[in-house]
């Protein structure tokens, strides 16, 4: 009987299996860029400490780099933040009170010839 299972879930075990390898292998370029990113923070620092860059060109430069790193973080988070998003549209929804049934026209007219 378990061999049985074995058989028909092996496909699906095979893609998990793949899909948490490429998770792995995105995970760690990630970390690749943010340590690479931060090596060249550190060395644009040092070269405004050594008078090797302007202060304009430090702050340009700089802002590129945690530009790119904010991008980087974003990605990370885009996926919890869009879930967080559709709780708090479905809470305000429901949040709100009914509003009274506004009478119906009709219903006046019923009412009048009577």
């Amino acid at each position: 009987m378990f061999f049985v299972d074995d058989l028909l879930l092996s496909p699906f075990k095979s893609l998990m299996w793949i899909c948490r390898e490429l998770q792995k292998a995105v995970d760690q370029e990630q970390v690749k860029d943010q340590d690479r990113l931060g090596d060249e923070l550190s060395r644009l620092y040092m070269l405004l400490e050594t008078q090797q860059i302007t202060e304009t060109e430090f702050e340009q430069s700089e802002r590129e780099i945690l530009d790119q790193m904010d991008a980087m973080q974003g990605v990370t988070d885009a996926a919890p933040d869009a879930e967080e998003e559709n709780e708090s549209d479905e809470s305000d929804e429901s949040d709100e009170p009914d509003e009274p049934d506004a009478p119906d026209p009709t219903d006046e007219d019923d009412t009048e010839r009577t």
